[in-house]
């Protein structure tokens, strides 16, 4: 059984290399532009998949999961 932050790697990784790849061109200042992007789709990608997951969670759950599961990622 696949775990969140193995899904989550596996997919967002692969769309910011594909990203990247397809805009060899880019300057450094739009990576930061980027990290900004990914940051928010990756919380979104966590966060619906916490909502869908776990019917029973109050917000308050689900957000610290998320948390959780972003600092995993993120080491």
């Amino acid at each position: 059984k696949k775990t969140v932050e193995s899904v989550v790697k596996e997919t967002f990784f692969s769309e910011i290399e594909a990203l990247v790849n397809e805009n060899k061109e880019l300057k450094l200042e739009n990576y930061d532009r980027l990290e900004f992007l990914g940051d928010s789709v990756l919380g979104l990608i966590i966060s619906t998949y916490l909502f869908e997951s776990n019917k029973n969670m109050t917000a308050g759950e689900m957000s610290f999961y998320r948390s959780k599961v972003i600092r995993k990622i993120s080491v």
